[in-house]
């Protein structure tokens, strides 16, 4: 188990040297168990009874440390019916039985042996006591290469009332049994239940699909999607599910192929495929409806066989789209929080995408707020500047990082985890005794933060959520001030395609918030990448370069390589950086806003100052690679501002059984020096936790180097969590620019230096 690194004090520190320490560094947290056998396990669990009875006094000759492991422990225990269902579980089997249901529907996720017989006579010996108890089995799903096998199963009333009460009953102790869940439920964006009719007029794309969405049922014929989407349903759920409950797949469709209906983004020029996974949780009281995984079905299955039927085909049937390269899965479970251990449902998108090549978007996940309260004066609220209440609000949504950990599965590695923040293209006048909390884009107050497996940085980038106007706690009687979210459907927000009412109505939008927007903005905004490296293909030389095998992995690297965090002296203040060092500060920024927002315009090409170098390929284990960018003589010895961004992304296999579960590492180096920049991101070493290496520097020194000097970049591979045999797909952007209007021709000298020179026929 990796914790997050602990502050030192004055007890524990690191040092740099036999004589010298260094009071700032901060310590790595593990803590390691093994168990070797049975006999140990039994030994260990006598050890702890004899402690809890007499403590250490009853411990024999050689066995006294242990009482130093037992006083700061708790409980020491097999694992048992309160770790196989969890407070989740608990709250959702109790609405369930005050409802009156006689069956109640969960997921039993199994223990995972290497051993297929094992795995069979657990599976047997299980469906055998469901059927002993009145329960039937639903579906089930076996995907081996993320160890994942579970039932979906109807406990019956009497089941679910004796594991609530902690009864040993046989499905109370059943060994094979890990946990039992609820069904994966999806989100919902904020905003208010109504709707306006418009007229907009947006081209129709004609290019073969390049982003698939995952999500709910989309209104197939409103006005924004009609034919430039395809839907795929094979399990019919558009029959399921009502026009006005259509909310969540139609908007999420608009953005990806639209954007901000309010911003300046051109359509796509790509179809949409989209692919229903949710539909209406039929329980649900709220407007819109929460969505769930299809009632009969397990959703990493469900999930699974959209894939392949996608970029593979099932069974006799042809894929019904291969040219696929992103899949937008704006879903966050929010009954599964990241805690250290990867989720079975971003296990698998790490593998689905090693296997297919795909690039998933998923966004960080929304955290519900009925209000923010603030470290001020309830009296005092009213006093604030602008300014001071943003800062206060924004310290206030950072001191509750805790309980805003990713929602499943936004700890995915080999995906682009998206989070949100406070801004959107909309423009209006606040009411009275509303407000916009923050003038600048600032981390969303519904968002939620990183860091991702093993502290890498997550998440991956920031895009748009959407704005939502606040006011005053009404009739708040404690002494500190509060604010809450207003939800409406008018401005603030982003403006997406909805169902209109009356049911039917095919050319209405509103304005919502959330992280769900985010992801769908950056499979936007990778759908116009990829249009550009669509144009780069013409150039015969340029298309053998880049393969579109390894298109994924491109628009991955593409999309991170835009990102900056935001350079803000407010944001600084807010933070009170001056009373943190620079390794913290980054640690805080990294946690919000990922590498940076992602940046558009930068997507889809260079300028007179500013030129990018990309290059793809497949890197064998334990082999290195060099890359060359030579440095226009024109800014040699000027002083003039630069910056230099290296972006390196790859895909990974994963080997679930392994604490480190990332079966490669791709990495590069480079000496920087002759530019004379100074690192502006993301901390190194975090940024080689991840499938995502994104490092910025910057400077404005005068530089001295030759007129021919390049700058070399090596990137190399190596195994990271047991044996890795196959190469790894990678891409590498390189940008070096200086300010806009500065009369240094930065892409003409290194355009002219990369290409090859014309050879003249003998």
């Amino acid at each position: 188990m990796d914790g997050e690194d602990a502050r030192p004090d004055a007890n524990f520190r690191v040092a740099k040297e036999a004589e010298s320490l260094d009071p700032k560094k901060s310590i790595p947290i593990k803590l390691f168990l093994i168990l070797t056998d049975q006999h140990a396990i039994t030994l260990l669990l006598n050890l702890w009874k004899k402690w809890k009875k007499g403590g250490d006094a009853a411990f024999a000759r050689g066995f006294k440390p242990w009482v130093h492991v037992f006083e700061h422990l708790k409980d020491v225990r097999l694992w048992g019916l309160q770790d196989r269902v969890g407070d989740d579980t608990r709250t959702y089997w109790r609405n369930r039985l005050e409802a009156g249901d006689q069956l109640i529907r969960t997921e039993i996720e199994l223990w995972y042996s290497d051993s297929e017989v094992k795995n069979n006579e657990w599976e047997t010996s299980l469906r055998s006591l469901l059927q002993s108890s009145n329960s039937a089995i639903v579906d089930q799903a076996d995907v081996s290469a993320i160890r994942y096998r579970a039932l979906l199963v109807d406990l019956s009333r009497q089941v679910v009332e004796s594991l609530l009460a902690g009864e040993t009953a046989p499905l109370g102790i059943a060994g094979q049994i890990m946990y039992y869940r609820p069904q994966v439920r999806g989100m919902v964006v904020s905003g208010g239940a109504d709707s306006v009719a418009q007229d907009i007029e947006r081209p129709v794309p004609s290019d073969a699909p390049v982003v698939a969405v995952l999500d709910g049922v989309p209104l197939q014929n409103h006005v924004l999607l009609g034919a430039r989407i395809l839907v795929d349903d094979p399990d019919d759920l558009q029959g399921k599910v009502e026009a006005k409950d259509r909310v969540h797949g139609t908007s999420m469709a608009s953005v990806v192929l639209h954007g901000d209906l309010n911003g300046n983004s051109p359509t796509i020029a790509s179809q949409v495929v989209v692919h229903p996974i949710l539909v209406p949780d039929p329980h649900s009281h709220d407007v819109p409806k929460q969505e769930l995984s299809p009632p009969d079905r397990l959703l990493a299955d469900v999930i699974h066989v959209a894939i392949k039927r996608l970029v593979e085909g099932q069974g006799p049937n042809a894929p019904v789209a291969p040219s696929v390269r992103v899949v937008n899965l704006s879903i966050g479970d929010l009954r599964r929080e990241f805690t250290r251990t990867m989720s079975p449902l971003a296990r698998l998108l790490d593998w689905l995408s090693w296997k297919y090549r795909v690039l998933f978007v998923v966004p960080t996940g929304n955290y519900g707020i009925a209000e923010i309260e603030l470290d001020v004066a309830r009296e005092a609220l009213e006093q604030l500047s602008a300014d001071e209440r943003a800062a206060t609000i924004l310290r206030a949504i950072e001191a509750d990082t805790e309980f805003r950990r990713l929602l499943s599965p936004a700890e995915s590695i080999n995906s682009i985890t998206v989070g949100g923040i406070y801004s959107d293209a909309s423009t209006f006048v606040p009411p009275a005794n509303r407000f916009t909390i923050f003038s600048e884009p600032w981390p969303a107050p519904e968002g939620r933060f990183g860091p991702g497996f093993l502290r890498g940085v997550k998440p991956d980038v920031v895009a748009p959520s959407g704005r939502r106007l606040f006011g005053p706690r009404l009739g708040n009687t404690r002494a500190r001030a509060a604010v809450h979210p207003i939800n409406v459907s008018t401005p603030p927000g982003i403006r997406a395609a909805v169902p209109g009412a009356p049911a039917g109505a095919r050319n209405h939008s509103k304005y919502c918030c959330g992280t769900s927007n985010a992801a769908a903005l950056v499979s936007h905004a990778a759908a116009h990448a990829h249009a550009g490296i669509v144009r780069l293909r013409q150039d015969e030389e340029i298309r053998s370069a880049l393969a579109p095998r390894l298109d994924a992995v491109l628009l991955k690297a593409l999309v991170v390589h835009t990102c900056m965090w935001p350079e803000s002296q407010a944001l600084e203040a807010a933070l009170q950086t001056e009373l943190i060092d620079a390794n913290e500060r980054k640690r805080r920024l990294a946690r919000m806003f990922g590498y940076g927002q992602v940046d558009l315009e930068r997507a889809r090409g260079c300028t007179d100052e500013r030129a990018t170098l990309i290059a793809v390929g497949e890197i064998e284990p334990e082999k290195g690679l060099s890359y060359f960018v030579p440095l226009p003589h024109s800014l040699a010895g000027k002083r003039e501002w630069r910056r230099l961004t290296i972006t390196l992304a790859w895909l990974s296999p994963i080997n679930p059984q392994h604490r480190d579960y990332r079966r490669g590492l791709v990495w590069f180096q480079t000496d920087h020096s002759p530019l004379k920049v100074s690192t502006v991101g993301a901390d190194w070493q975090a940024a080689r936790r991840g499938t995502v290496q994104h490092e910025v520097w910057s400077g404005g020194r005068a530089t001295a180097y030759g007129k021919d000097a390049q700058l070399e970049i090596v990137v190399s591979c190596a195994a990271d969590a047991g044996l890795l045999k196959e190469p790894l797909p990678y891409a590498l952007c390189v940008s070096l620019e200086v300010h806009e209007g500065i009369e240094i021709p930065i892409y003409e000298e290194i355009s002219a230096r990369v290409r090859p020179p014309v050879r003249v026929a003998p």
